[in-house]
């Protein structure tokens, strides 16, 4: 399914960067660091209805992107629109509105649930921070019954729920609000394969039904051709490959989306490329000259070390690249360790 009332995200040359300053006493006792650049110049649109798919390793800049985007990270320059909204621009009122439009779900649900809290409480603390009317709440046993949990949940504390219920839980308080637009960060991470095929069910039921857009960041692979529409591939900040779902994991095109792919092949199955992505992500403070991943890139040649590539059209509707030999790479007439 995909969107057919425009753009419901849009964010447009959007930096987030970190540090970079002392204060106070920290001047003295040691230098200034570099600035980390969590992301730095990304443009993405989300259409209404659509789930986009955010992969790549960790330190690449995806839960930095999705707080961006949802105003819990302030951005260093760019903008994003929520609904053709600045979101900016928006005064404390207007935001206070807009943020029950767009909701996370959190990495670690457990560490999210107050322990102090029973099941019921933590539901019914969704609607005490907004201050909303009571005639306007559904009650606990409705936002239970949407992530297909029973009523006796209700009395439950964090500490005695199943890491799926868990997760089923703090679905349930992203939803109490209503919104259009959801964050899913990392939905299955923790879970055993039944309870990740249950939640990934649960998230596709509840796209279909509430008309749900999601930006869904995950290291699955397999849930994100499953469920996305879109796939974004970011690597140190950056966008390294973007295009529809099935096209992009048919036909990689950027040598680390190969190597992702490679990554999660079955036992049986022959590697389309036999990469290796060689050793560590570089850190977002020293991030490499030109491109980014040209420090691991087996087929990294001296333009790459000198010259950013752009993201560009690969002749496939909305599959795009940034990499300078791209099409010599897929063609096999630049072989791997040249």
């Amino acid at each position: 399914m995909t969107g057919t009332n425009g753009p419901i995200v849009e964010a447009r040359r959007l930096s987030t960067h970190f540090g970079g300053e002392s204060s106070g006493l920290s001047r003295f006792l040691r230098p200034k660091l570099p600035v980390l650049r969590a992301i730095d110049g990304i443009d993405l649109v989300i259409e209404a209805g659509q789930v986009v798919g955010l992969v790549g390793e960790s330190g690449s800049g995806k839960t930095t992107l999705g707080r961006t985007i949802l105003g819990l990270e302030r951005p260093t320059s760019g903008e994003v629109r929520f609904a053709g909204e600045n979101i900016e621009k928006l005064g404390t009122h207007d935001l206070r509105l807009l943020r029950r439009r767009m909701q996370m779900i959190p990495q670690d649900a457990a560490a999210s649930l107050s322990p102090r809290l029973r099941v019921s409480q933590l539901l019914d603390e969704v609607y005490d921070i907004r201050r909303t009317a009571r005639n306007a709440r559904r009650s606990p046993a409705d936002l239970l019954a949407m992530v297909e949990l029973g009523p006796e949940h209700a009395n439950k504390y964090p500490h005695e729920l199943s890491g799926g219920q868990a997760k089923r839980v703090s679905i349930a308080r992203a939803l109490a609000m209503e919104p259009e637009f959801i964050v899913a960060d990392e939905p299955t991470s923790g879970l055993d394969v039944s309870a990740v095929a249950a939640i990934v069910n649960l998230l596709v039921r509840l796209r279909a039904e509430l008309n749900l857009s999601y930006l869904l960041i995950t290291h699955d692979l397999d849930v994100v051709a499953y469920m996305a529409d879109i796939i974004v591939v970011m690597y140190l900040g950056k966008v390294a490959e973007i295009g529809p779902a099935e096209g992009l994991a048919d036909r990689p095109l950027h040598p680390y989306t190969q190597s992702l792919l490679d990554a999660v092949t079955r036992p049986g199955e022959e590697r389309r490329t036999k990469l290796a992505v060689r050793g560590d992500i570089p850190s977002p403070r020293f991030p490499p000259s030109g491109c980014r991943f040209h420090t691991r890139c087996p087929f990294a040649q001296p333009l790459c070390r000198e010259r950013e590539p752009a993201l560009e059209e690969s002749g496939l509707p909305g599959h795009r690249t940034a990499c300078h030999f791209w099409r010599e790479i897929v063609s096999g007439s630049l072989p791997a360790g040249c």
